[in-house]
């Protein structure tokens, strides 16, 4: 039972995923960009899940499919760095056209650049060590949902605890799962915070 609850909360807690639920949170929940046309907000939210997220976690089922493949949780090195690569580059293409052709909260934008810095850098770790894709992305929505309390002047607290509970689910999840060790866990949650707090300063 238990280990069907790790997988579930791992996969609902994907670290794609994790990064749509921003966008949903930054156009659709409580804040200054909620009030923005429905036709555009359903249109970005698709073009932005699409570019950064949807179309990697596309490249994960079909290898899946074509090959002997660990799973959707990428516990085996060598099956990280294919979708990792994948991911960096729909996120830079992605980045490119929000800031080229398209106008989208500044939020978004820092996300998107949050994105391209820590797969980047997980793209170059990962032969060497297994840090955590999921605690990545847990450590710079923590850092987004301040990013976008401050902007919309409201209480951060909230948003914060949320994202404590969700970070220590995952990583329960995570290492009930035999996935990562702690260490790894710790790395990835610090990546994540220094990728997005780098991309609020400059």
């Amino acid at each position: 039972m238990l280990q069907k609850i790790a997988y579930l909360t791992s996969i609902l807690f994907h670290p794609l995923l994790l990064t749509i639920y921003a966008v949903i949170y930054v156009l659709w929940g409580s804040t200054m960009w909620s009030v923005l046309p429905t036709a555009y907000k359903i249109v970005t939210t698709l073009y932005v899940s699409l570019g950064i997220s949807l179309l990697p976690l596309i490249s994960l089922v079909l290898l899946f499919i074509k090959r002997n493949f660990s799973g959707m949780d990428l516990t085996k090195t060598r099956d990280r760095m294919i979708p990792l690569i994948f991911t960096a580059v729909s996120s830079i293409i992605t980045y490119y056209f929000i800031t080229t052709y398209i106008a989208v909260p500044m939020p978004i934008i820092r996300i998107v650049q949050a994105q391209c810095l820590s797969t980047i850098v997980a793209c170059i770790i990962t032969p060497f060590w297994r840090i955590s894709l999921h605690l990545i992305a847990c450590g710079a929505l923590l850092v987004f949902t301040y990013m976008v309390g401050v902007a919309n002047s409201i209480d951060f607290y909230r948003e914060a605890m949320v994202m404590f509970v969700i970070t220590g689910m995952v990583s329960w999840a995570r290492l009930y799962v035999q996935a990562h060790t702690p260490l790894q866990l710790v790395g990835g949650f610090v990546l994540g915070i220094v990728a997005m707090f780098l991309m609020m300063i400059f």
